[in-house]
């Protein structure tokens, strides 16, 4: 059994980042444990229903929010490793699947799939550096000393971890059309990458609906329609 703990950072957007908790909280997978663990700011008004195990960041910065959800997974009984996401992004169950497979000290996502809430558009970039879906093992996190993003990093956080990185050591998973490993839900505010720039990104290429039921059925059976609106 791979005990993974899911790290969420929480910033706004309450309502979708209770729906992405709840996603694994129940996700459920072959030889996996998952324990997720909320990270919000001080002073957030909504804390008691972001999670049993959620913590608080004295600080809005991105990269300390992900060490301060990494250090408290060490508090986990038989931890094996770590994966980061964001409070708008659903890994598919095949990567978390692959993970207790290879046991890897490191592994990324490439391509994401980009879903607007309120239209139900989606659009896929094959070439995006997907920041969520990171993961890290025990041993990797030894190696950086439990702090593997920099503290004062709120953009291109990603950059922090490679420096740690062995030769041949960066296992990445790629997406395809059909093939979702990461969709990053999309609201009408409160995104560090809006819709419109993932329209306008080089590569960048729209779904049909039918396209859209079959990327979502393969998020633990999720719908489009259950996403919409947030």
């Amino acid at each position: 059994m791979l005990n993974i703990s899911v790290v969420i950072p929480i910033y706004g957007r309450e309502e979708l980042a209770k729906r992405v908790i709840l996603y694994y909280e129940t996700l459920e997978v072959q030889g996996v444990n998952l324990t997720v663990i909320p990270v919000l700011d001080l002073g957030s008004g909504d804390g008691e229903r972001m999670g049993k195990r959620r913590i608080i960041n004295d600080s809005p910065v991105l990269g300390k929010k992900f060490n301060t959800g990494i250090s408290w997974s060490k508090l986990i009984a038989d931890f094996d490793g770590v994966m980061i996401v964001g409070s708008d992004d659903l890994v598919s169950p095949y990567i978390f699947n692959e993970l207790a497979k290879q046991e890897p000290h490191y592994m990324e996502i490439g391509g994401c799939h980009f879903f607007e809430s309120q239209t139900g558009r989606m659009r896929f970039i094959h070439a995006f550096n997907c920041g969520a879906g990171k993961y890290f093992s025990k041993e990797f996190l030894d190696r950086c000393y439990w702090q593997p993003y920099d503290d004062t990093a709120n953009i291109n956080v990603d950059r922090g971890p490679r420096r740690f990185l062995g030769s041949g050591e960066r296992l990445i998973w790629q997406s395809s059309w059909h093939t979702p490993f990461c969709i990053d839900v999309k609201t009408h505010s409160e995104n560090m990458w809006d819709f419109e720039w993932v329209e306008k990104a080089e590569g960048s290429v729209e779904l049909t609906a039918n396209d859209i039921g079959i990327c979502f059925a393969s998020m633990n059976k999720e719908k489009p329609e259950w996403w919409r609106g947030l």
